[in-house]
């Protein structure tokens, strides 16, 4: 999908040994599933900061598939609530990956 294409892109314009470090929304995320299911755990969602955004979800099992191509990905997890809402959790992926 687009996230694929993406990290490819990332990839290629990276030099040899070069890092590339960031995140993707954990599907335990149950913060910004609202609004729209677009199926393959992508929504459409609407926030006072993100108007009209698509947005995709990933399970554990699907990282080391989208950083094949990398020589090297190691991969973390951040979950978190707003205070006072703990029936929304907020799930991060972190990732480095490594030319």
């Amino acid at each position: 999908g687009e996230t694929r294409m993406i990290l490819e892109e990332l990839r290629r314009v990276l030099k040899p040994g070069g890092l590339l470090m960031g995140t993707l929304r954990g599907a335990r995320d149950s913060f910004l599933r609202r609004l729209e299911d677009r199926g393959s755990n992508t929504w459409l969602i609407e926030t006072a900061d993100l108007k009209n955004s698509v947005v995709s979800f990933f399970d554990e099992e699907e990282l080391p598939g989208l950083f094949a191509e990398f020589s090297d990905s190691r991969f973390g997890v951040m979950e978190r609530s707003l205070l006072g809402r703990t029936d929304r959790l907020i799930s991060h992926w972190f990732f480095q990956a490594e030319k």
